[in-house]
């Protein structure tokens, strides 16, 4: 259900693109950009997740990156495509994020073998000091995987464009955590996973509300209802005697609808800027389980801008809302920068940076490629960092 400063951020974005439309005199992305950051600083969402490989091989900038269809980016592209193709189906999009080297399980392993040996009063038992720092050596350590599965058929270029999708994701963190234990002041070390499963299913549409002599500058606006099935996983068991192979998992179900909203002003076919808001219903989910906490859909705010020439496309992208974690991963509010060149009409080469605006890190490089012929389409895509890489690939067809 909305709460009050989200009803009063919907307010302002129905109230800019009617007076955005009806006068085109308001500044109606720089009112809309303040009404969002102002309201982003209010809440808080998981990390902002990229559907698309071209997207993610441009360092994740895609809200109003044009050139190629990626409406799972922003609903609004449904109007706006560059290609003359009218129906597109993308099936599958497939992504993966790991560790480089987890040594996750070789430190709990090494955590549980000093333990152990003081329990049982060794007389080589390594003294406390050892046996704190192997749990530090745990908490320090975030274990993350995230698997995807998505697919999509579009009809744009019509009257009222539309599209169906269906969107799969799990991600999943273990660390280690010092817990409180009841009312009694006694720290207890846990193992501790958190993990969601979200299935996204719904559909698109997109309009262009405002067209020139011409056909340039448009302005595009694309909504998505969708209804959404979440699952969570939550356990947490003493780490001198958790056995990560074997651990029970607590599970919780869940449904909600949702909606997305998009919007994209095009210059003169050279110039697009567009604001994305994902997950405009929220909703909190507990874990269920001892420290479980609990998972928050929440709005996601990005904005972006996009600039192309016949053979160069030039993108950014900025999150406008602060995003939590689904587990134990650290807060994000990123900016995504990326570049596409187009070496001939059917191969284009990818590159992007993503950073962190709330850590100290270099941010992840992106590395991507593209062809595409009359009917097939096929994207790649590589992202990494000092901690984990992500690998994303799609195929799809064009009529």
């Amino acid at each position: 259900m909305l709460i009050g400063h989200q009803w009063i951020t919907l307010l302002l974005i129905i109230f800019h693109t009617k007076y955005f439309i009806m006068t085109k005199k308001f500044n109606f992305f720089a009112g809309l950009s303040f009404s969002l950051f102002i309201y982003s600083n209010l809440t808080h969402a998981a990390a902002y997740e990229i559907f698309d490989p071209r997207a993610l091989a441009m360092g994740g900038a895609s809200v109003a990156a044009g050139r190629s269809l990626a409406p799972l980016s922003n609903p609004a592209q449904l109007a706006l495509v560059d290609e003359r193709h009218d129906i597109f189906v993308d099936l599958p999009i497939i992504k993966q994020t790991n560790n480089y080297s987890s040594d996750f399980a070789a430190n709990l392993d090494k955590y549980q073998q000093v333990a152990n040996s003081q329990a049982t009063g060794q007389d080589n038992a390594s003294p406390t000091d050892d046996l704190q720092k192997s749990f530090q050596a745990l908490t320090d350590q975030i274990d993350t995987t995230q698997l995807q599965i998505t697919a999509s058929a579009s009809l744009a270029n019509t009257p009222i464009s539309l599209a169906l999708f269906a969107n799969g994701y799990y991600t999943e963190t273990l660390t280690a955590i010092s817990h409180v234990r009841n009312s009694i002041q006694i720290r207890q070390g846990l193992i501790s996973l958190k993990a969601a499963a979200i299935i996204e299913s719904g559909a698109m549409f997109a309009r262009v509300f405002q067209q020139t002599a011409g056909g340039s500058n448009r302005l595009s606006i694309g909504i998505s209802p969708k209804l959404m099935a979440i699952r969570t996983y939550y356990y947490a068991a003493p780490a001198e005697t958790i056995n990560l192979s074997s651990q029970t998992k607590n599970i919780t179900d869940t449904t909600m609808l949702n909606i997305d909203i998009g919007v994209i002003k095009e210059f003169n076919y050279i110039w697009k800027t567009g604001i994305v808001v994902r997950n405009l219903l929220a909703k909190k989910i507990a874990y269920d389980g001892i420290a479980a906490g609990s998972l928050a859909i929440q709005p996601q705010a990005r904005i972006g801008l996009a600039y192309r020439t016949a053979r160069i496309l030039v993108a950014a992208d900025l999150d406008l809302t602060l995003n939590s974690a689904l587990g134990y991963e650290e807060k994000t509010r990123f900016l995504s920068t990326g570049l596409e060149y187009a070496l001939t009409q059917s191969i284009f080469l990818r590159t992007g940076l993503m950073k962190n605006l709330l850590s100290g890190g270099s941010g992840s490089l992106a590395l991507g490629a593209g062809i595409k012929t009359n009917v097939f389409a096929m994207d790649v895509a590589l992202s990494a960092n000092q901690q984990e890489y992500t690998l994303m690939a799609k195929t799809g067809l064009r009529f």
